[in-house]
């Protein structure tokens, strides 16, 4: 039986085969993993922005204009109109 030694050439593109296809194993396996990742991180950063739109909207309304004071010109009011009023409003925002 005679024996043929492989040239350079054949032996680069067997070696180079082995190498592919070891790679290729290695892609198989990790992929279901790797897909599994990337959909909870998509999962994640969705969330999040969908929980920071909805947050958005909602601390600006709780954003209300508080005044401390009130002044008015009219001298000919009596203060117990204005301490009525007072009352009045801190009652409403009670309730």
């Amino acid at each position: 039986m005679e024996q043929r030694l492989m040239s350079q050439e054949e032996f680069e593109g067997l070696w180079q085969e082995a190498e592919a296809e070891t790679h290729a194993r290695k892609l198989v396996s990790g992929y279901a993993a790797w897909k599994r990742r990337q959909r909870w991180i998509a999962v994640g950063v969705t969330t999040c922005l969908v929980g920071a739109i909805a947050l958005f909207p909602l601390q600006m309304q709780q954003q209300q204009k508080m005044y401390d004071k009130v002044y008015c010109n009219r001298t000919s009011i009596d203060d117990s109109h204005w301490v009525d009023v007072a009352s009045e409003m801190l009652t409403i925002e009670m309730t």
